[in-house]
């Protein structure tokens, strides 16, 4: 079975950040962070708390970031995992000191928990490929991207309208008939002698001709 070296804490550091930056240009970030365990004493009924310190170490951009951001109080979300080092002091005596060396960082409490410096409500999370999110939601570790939001739907076009019906024509003797009376009732000339009326059907003139002969032989004298 594979083993296993993952720390995970969250607290508040206990001072400003120490910056060094190596001949490289590269930086390193030591902070001291705080985690405090609160528990019931069953005896008295008190409670009751311990604080522990950790040492963490940033390097690359997340040392950058740390020192731009980060200062005394500032509440963060750690993942590393243990390392220990070993150095000689100056008086020849061998040291050791064990380290969490972090590999994602996400500040939280918002301005002050990043000491009064930019951010959103709830901060940021960073790796050392750099920055992992921020704004509003933040940039939490295993944190679910953003569904896209749908595409809009195309809007169905307009039905066609019916084209409107045809009009029914009157019979043919019957346009004949009403064409006759537009043109009798316009002219009196025309009311006197309606086969001057090119216009009229020869049909209509026909059945006319015979009750208005008499009329229209005495019409010079009346209206001479």
């Amino acid at each position: 079975m594979a083993s296993i070296n993952k720390v995970i804490i969250v607290g508040n550091l206990g001072r400003d950040p120490e910056m060094r930056t190596f001949p490289s240009g590269d930086q390193v970030a030591n902070v001291t962070i705080a985690t405090t365990d609160k528990w019931k004493d069953k005896q008295t009924g008190e409670m009751k708390e311990a604080t522990e310190w950790h040492r963490v170490v940033f390097n690359g951009r997340l040392a950058e970031i740390v020192g731009q951001y980060l200062r005394k109080g500032s509440q963060v979300y750690v993942e590393g995992s243990l390392r220990t080092r070993k150095w000689t002091d100056q008086a020849g005596v061998e040291k050791y000191s064990t380290e969490i060396r972090a590999d994602q960082m996400q500040m939280l409490g918002g301005r002050q928990g990043m000491g009064g410096q930019g951010g959103g409500q709830q901060g940021g999370g960073y790796d050392d490929g750099g920055y992992g999110g921020g704004g509003d939601q933040g940039g939490g570790y295993d944190q679910a991207p953003r569904r896209a939001a749908p595409a809009p739907r195309p809007m169905a076009a307009p039905a066609p309208r019916p084209a409107p019906a045809p009009v029914a024509q009157p019979p043919a003797r019957l346009r004949a008939l009403m064409t006759w009376t537009t043109t009798f009732r316009s002219d009196p000339w025309q009311r006197a002698c309606p086969h001057t009326t090119a216009s009229l059907p020869a049909s209509a003139l026909a059945g006319f001709f015979v009750g208005l002969g008499a009329l229209c032989v005495h019409a010079p004298r009346w209206y001479g």
